[in-house]
């Protein structure tokens, strides 16, 4: 439940709480595993309150926070943005998630442009969970390459969006990256 993870939390702070927030991630993402969203959240959440400047805390507990509560959620990966997370296909591909489980996808898909234009094909990142958007309910899995991951999710964008035009382009794209 909640309170068992804000006492997991509590009682990292008072262990010199680290203020790398990679070293939660594998217990996080076992509750998120087992459908304990909430909870995984507010790990995040009480280090995004002991370390307020810290971008991946605000990016983590963004990602937990996108089934549930995906306008809060992008609160969170705004900030997160803003204290330098912004030009990271992580972030970019949890903000274009938040935005499409909004239902804004013209603006997710000017976040997507932006980051291809500027960093999606300079600095293609590693291995990162992610949620699937392919299926009925999203899953957290392991992607090989986000900046991809990122170029599919901007593909289907364009295809709820009814921009035949804009989902031709992204699938090209997809295909010269696969």
């Amino acid at each position: 439940n909640e309170e068992a993870a804000r006492r997991f939390a509590d009682r990292r702070a008072d262990a010199q709480m680290s203020r790398d927030a990679d070293v939660y991630v594998t217990p996080a993402l076992a509750m998120l595993r087992e459908g304990k969203r909430q909870e995984a959240a507010a790990v995040f959440q009480a280090i995004a309150q002991v370390f307020p400047d810290d971008p991946k805390a605000h990016n983590n507990w963004g990602f937990c926070l996108l089934i549930d509560e995906p306008a809060h959620a992008l609160e969170e990966l705004e900030t997160a943005a803003r204290l330098g997370f912004g030009d990271n296909s992580v972030n970019v591909g949890n903000r274009m998630f938040a935005l499409w489980r909004l239902g804004r996808f013209t603006t997710a898909l000017v976040l997507a442009e932006k980051h291809y234009e500027t960093s999606c094909n300079r600095d293609p990142e590693g291995r990162a969970f992610m949620w699937s958007f392919a299926g009925e309910e999203p899953e957290v899995i392991e992607i090989g390459e986000v900046s991809l991951y990122v170029m599919e999710l901007a593909s289907l964008l364009s295809e709820r969006a009814d921009d035949s035009g804009l989902a031709r382009v992204w699938a090209e794209r997809v295909r010269q990256r696969s």
